[in-house]
């Protein structure tokens, strides 16, 4: 059985272009599972390199309100009415 790479929280962010704090979201809500679901080190989790490629390639393309903003030079600004 070959060996799989695995990647910490961290690693998956800056791999997926996304926070860390998003990464404990889609563990959250179940579309990133971590190979220890009660298991973590130094506050990480790890997570099978090829599951990660998965989720890379389920992600929509395009840009999300902030990256828009910033390209914009504007300051993204949510209107309550």
């Amino acid at each position: 059985m070959e060996q799989q790479e695995l990647l910490s929280t961290k690693e998956v962010a800056e791999r997926l272009g996304l926070t860390v704090t998003t990464i404990y979201q889609y563990v959250k809500n179940k579309k990133l599972v971590p190979v220890y679901e009660d298991w973590t080190v130094d506050e990480t989790m790890l997570f099978y390199e090829s599951d990660v490629e998965k989720l890379e390639n389920q992600r929509p393309t395009g840009y999300t309100t902030s990256e828009v903003a910033k390209k914009l030079g504007v300051h993204q600004v949510i209107a309550v009415e």
